[in-house]
């Protein structure tokens, strides 16, 4: 039996970095704030910005010696 990849919730990605504020994340990922609002409300989002939030959350995981994650662990909801 196949096991469910446990998804991460933005916010607490966001959190555990030590961006303690959206705009923190969104200046780091180079969007707006708002599309960080959304994307932890459970907005879609395009895959070629939630690809941006991804590497700079990456970044800063990195930074703070924490592993990455890969994109689909991440509960990011894609327009399709």
């Amino acid at each position: 039996m196949a096991t469910m990849t446990e998804k991460h919730s933005l916010l607490a990605c966001r959190v555990e970095v030590g961006f303690d504020t959206q705009w923190q994340l969104a200046r780091a990922a180079r969007v707006d704030q708002a599309t960080i609002s959304h994307i932890e409300r459970g907005d879609k989002v395009l895959k070629k910005t939630a690809y941006k939030v991804f590497f700079a959350l990456n970044k800063a995981r990195a930074d703070h010696g924490l592993p990455e994650l890969r994109f689909d662990e991440l509960d990011f909801k894609l327009i399709e």
